[in-house]
C-alpha cells in the first residue's frame, strides 16, 4: 500500500490537509487491488493508474474513491479476432446482431480520449435499423431481482444527426433457456452530439433474469451514411455506473476493479479528539448507502462517522457493536460538490453539513485509532462512489457553530 507526497496545509493552528487537489498525504496508505481508471485534469481524457496508486478525477483532482465492480463484458475494448483489413464488415469480437436492414455495416477501430473505440459506418437506402448486443446471450450471468447498469460513450463522427432515430444504449435479461425475462428491456438514448459522451441506463433482472445483457440501437428514416464511435462499453451490477473498467489489450474475460481504501492511522491525540472538514461529492442520485469517512478501531463495532446518500446523510457511532444512526434530508444532488464536518473529543461529537447540524446522538465517544476515507464501515462498506477533496483534519474539537460555518455554502 502507498501513499502520495505529503501535504500540510496551514489553517486555523496547524490543521493537516489530507486530500488536496491532485494529493494525497504521504501517511495515508493506499489500497486497491487492481488498477483503476479516471479522467484526466482536461476533464477529457481517461487516465489508467496502477494497483495502490489513488486516483485523482477531473477538472478539479478530487480523490476518487469507488467499491469494487465488474465489467461482465469480455471485449470491453473492442477488439476483433483474425486480425482483418479495415474498414471491415467483421463485427468486433462477442458483438451479434439481432437483427439488421442497413445496406451497409463497416467497422473501423480508433481512439478518443485514451478510450479504446470502434467506427461504426451505417449506410441505408430506405428506413433501416439494427440492434447490436455487445456480448453473447450468456456472457453476463446474474441473480434474480439485480439491479445491473450499462454504460456506453458515443458521438457521432458523420452525417445527418436529424436522420437518425431510435438509437439507444440497452440493458435487457435473458431466462435460462435465453428467451427473454420478463422483466423487459430498458434504453437510454445514444448520444449523437460532436463530442464523446457516456449514456447510462439501469434495469433490474426480476423474478427470471439469469443473464444480463447490453445492447445498442440505430435507426434511420430514410437513405443516408453516418459514422458513429462508441466506446466504453460496461455491464456492472449495481443502481448506478462506476468508472470505466476495461480488461489488458488481448485479455477475453470480464474484469473486476477493487475497491479504493484510504487509511490513516491515527496518533494518540488525534484518535482523542478532532475535527474533519471536507468537500465531498457523490457520482449518483440513487438512495444508495455511501460513507463519506469513518473513524475506527479497525472493526465495525466502535466506530463514529458520516454515511447516506444524496436522498439524505447522518451521523453513525457504534460502541461495544451497538449502533445508531442520526440523519436528515440534506437536499444533494449527483454530480455537485458539498462540505461536511465531524468533530470529536472526551465529552462528545457533533456534525454539520452545508451550514445546517447534524441531529446529535447521546452516548460516549467510541474508542478509535484510525480513520478510513470513503467508507461507512470498517475496515470498508457502504463504500463511496464519489470524491474527496480539500479535506482537512484539525487537531481540536472546533465548536459546533464553526462546523456550521465552515461548511456553509
Amino acid at each position: 500500500m502507498i501513499g502520495t507526497s505529503p501535504a500540510i496545509h496551514a489553517l486555523g493552528g496547524g490543521s493537516l490537509r489530507l486530500v488536496g487537489a491532485g494529493a494525497l498525504l504521504g501517511s495515508i496508505s493506499f489500497n486497491r487491488a487492481s488498477s483503476g481508471w479516471s479522467i484526466g485534469a482536461n476533464g477529457a481524457t481517461w487516465m489508467a493508474s496502477a494497483p495502490d496508486a489513488p486516483r485523482f478525477n477531473g477538472v478539479a483532482r478530487r480523490l476518487l474513491v469507488e467499491g469494487q465492480r465488474t465489467n461482465g463484458l469480455t471485449n470491453p475494448r473492442l477488439e476483433f479476432t483474425g486480425g482483418p483489413s479495415f474498414p471491415t464488415t467483421i463485427r468486433p469480437r462477442n458483438w451479434v446482431y439481432s437483427s439488421s436492414t442497413f445496406s451497409l455495416i463497416e467497422y473501423t477501430p480508433a481512439t478518443e480520449n485514451g478510450l479504446p473505440c470502434v467506427d461504426i459506418r451505417l449506410v441505408a437506402t430506405a428506413a433501416s435499423s439494427v440492434l447490436i448486443y455487445t456480448g453473447s446471450h450468456n456472457e453476463v450471468p446474474t441473480a434474480i431481482n439485480t439491479a445491473w447498469t450499462g454504460s456506453v460513450c458515443s458521438r457521432l463522427v458523420s452525417g445527418d444527426a436529424t436522420g437518425l432515430t431510435n438509437c439507444y444504449n440497452r440493458v435487457l435479461f435473458r431466462q435460462a433457456d435465453l428467451s427473454a425475462a420478463t422483466a423487459g428491456a430498458v434504453d437510454t438514448p445514444l448520444s449523437l452530439t460532436a463530442s464523446l459522451t457516456r449514456t447510462i441506463v439501469t434495469n433490474n433482472s426480476g423474478a427470471d433474469g439469469v443473464y444480463a445483457q447490453q445492447a445498442i440501437r440505430f435507426g434511420c428514416t430514410g437513405a443516408g451514411e453516418w459514422i458513429i464511435r462508441v466506446g466504453g462499453m460496461q455491464i456492472e451490477q449495481g443502481a448506478m455506473a462506476s468508472s470505466l473498467i476495461l480488461s489488458s489489450p488481448g485479455v477475453a474475460a470480464a474484469v473486476t476493479r477493487a475497491a479504493d481504501v484510504p487509511t490513516l492511522v491515527l496518533t494518540a491525540m488525534q484518535a482523542q479528539r478532532g475535527t474533519l472538514v471536507g468537500t465531498f461529492m457523490f457520482s449518483t442520485s440513487d438512495a444508495v448507502t455511501q460513507g463519506l469517512f469513518t473513524l475506527h478501531d479497525g472493526t465495525s463495532n466502535n466506530r463514529l462517522g458520516l454515511r447516506g446518500s444524496a436522498a439524505g446523510l447522518g451521523l453513525v457511532r457504534a460502541v461495544g457493536g451497538s449502533s445508531s444512526f442520526s440523519g436528515f434530508s440534506a437536499a444533494l444532488s449527483a454530480g455537485v460538490p458539498f462540505k461536511a464536518a465531524l468533530s470529536w473529543d472526551a465529552g462528545g461529537f457533533s456534525a454539520a453539513i452545508n451550514g445546517t447540524a447534524v441531529p446529535a446522538i447521546a452516548g460516549a465517544t467510541p474508542v478509535v485509532n484510525s480513520l478510513t476515507l470513503g467508507h461507512g464501515l470498517a475496515p470498508t462498506g457502504f463504500t463511496l462512489f464519489g470524491e474527496i477533496g480539500p479535506l482537512d483534519l484539525h487537531p481540536t474539537r472546533l465548536p459546533d457553530a464553526t462546523l456550521q460555518a465552515l461548511t456553509a455554502a
